[in-house]
């Protein structure tokens, strides 16, 4: 795993309700950390929740990584799966569900 940035993400205010009641402040912490080493071309990130629409009161805590790319086609899926796989071994297996990740892209 590559050397994490010092890149701090903006946080929504009520992604903080969503942690405290899952109990999941400290899996947040890594998971940030996660996203820091596992992209480490990002330009920055943003946390906000994404509602679903499945199940009323349900949301997910997204992190909105902003990372830059040259063609239109690329996509950082081996980065993606670094994530998910390193998440999975650092924080406790009923609370993965509750992080995902969004890519927004930034020409260079």
């Amino acid at each position: 795993m590559q050397a994490t940035t010092c890149i701090e993400p903006t946080v929504e205010p009520e992604v903080f309700e969503v942690l405290r009641k899952n109990k999941a402040e400290a899996a947040f912490q890594t998971a940030c950390d996660v996203a820091r080493s596992s992209f480490p071309k990002m330009l920055s990130f943003h946390v906000d929740l994404l509602d679903d629409p499945d199940v009323n009161g349900r949301a997910w805590v997204m992190l909105n990584v902003l990372v830059s790319r040259r063609d239109p086609m690329e996509y950082p899926s081996g980065e993606l799966d670094r994530f998910h796989e390193e998440l999975a071994k650092r924080i406790s297996r009923e609370l993965v569900p509750l992080f995902g990740v969004f890519f927004l892209f930034h020409p260079e």
